[in-house]
């Protein structure tokens, strides 16, 4: 796997099929590799970049390096700028799609289209303290009590429930590959990068001119009002609805996920 050298560290990354390039963004203990199988159910003619991203993966970094959203948009451009790629195409899911849109409200220029599933650009001010005091609790936790068993705790939520539709098989892939994440890079990203932390952008939305994608699952109330909230940020959204679909609809729904992008993409390509 290839890795790009940042002053901080080194970035990993996929870079898979040939076209135009999409560069999707990974949710909360996942890594670059959870989207293949969405890449391999759009089919031929994209290239697909997909980094892992700061405190996950393959992606290492010195002691001491910020876990933000801000240092994480920045190792995105610079993959960007080391390709020669210009205006980009960017897909994100939950923590992903939270990192897609802090890109596109400050880097509006650099995005193609966009696509953002799961996820809102920031929390009202009077509930981020509490967010950020339970992620940083999870993350005390994690380092107390290891990998495997916050790993475990993670996926029973709620709001994960859907990919039990899946089954054991696909069920134990996702844990293997949260299994491959380091306890410190992942605590470091609750406490850096969680929705407490997240400084909101929704007012830096309305700059966005790229045609936008909006995707959640029927069965995700809470999201789905985000959705419709971002949809009235951003000038050329689209909100697609997956039934059947809780908050991970790409993992949980991957051939209709599928079917809804390259949809979208073909609508939008030049």
């Amino acid at each position: 796997m290839p890795s790009l050298r940042l002053p901080d560290g080194r970035l990993a990354y996929r870079d898979r099929g040939t076209g135009p390039a999409l560069t999707a963004l990974h949710g909360f203990t996942l890594g670059g590799a959870s989207w293949l199988e969405v890449g391999r159910l759009v089919g031929p003619g994209r290239r697909w970049l997909l980094p892992d991203l700061r405190g996950h993966g393959g992606t290492r970094l010195r002691p001491g390096a910020p876990h933000t959203l801000a240092a994480a948009a920045d190792d995105v451009v610079r993959l960007w700028d080391a390709l020669s790629l210009g205006p980009a195409d960017l897909l994100g899911y939950s923590m992903g799609g939270r990192l897609a849109l802090h890109l596109a409200a400050t880097h509006p220029e650099r995005i193609g289209r966009l696509v953002v599933v799961s996820a809102h650009a920031g929390l009202a001010p009077a509930a981020r303290p509490a967010r950020r005091a339970a992620d940083a609790a999870l993350a005390a936790g994690l380092e107390r009590d290891g990998l495997a068993a916050f790993v475990d705790a993670w996926t029973a939520q709620p709001l994960f429930a859907g990919l039990a539709r899946r089954g054991a098989g696909p069920q134990a892939r996702l844990r293997r590959w949260r299994l491959r994440n380091r306890p410190a890079g992942l605590a470091a990203s609750l406490r850096e990068m969680g929705a407490g932390a997240m400084e909101p952008v929704w007012d830096g939305l309305a700059r966005v001119r790229a045609p936008v994608l909006l995707v959640v699952g029927a069965e995700d109330a809470r999201y789905r009002a985000a959705a419709e909230r971002l949809r009235g940020h951003l000038p050329q959204a689209q909100l697609a609805v997956v039934p059947g679909a809780g908050h991970a609809v790409p993992l949980e729904r991957p051939h209709l996920f599928a079917r809804v992008l390259r949809e979208f993409l073909l609508a939008t390509d030049p």
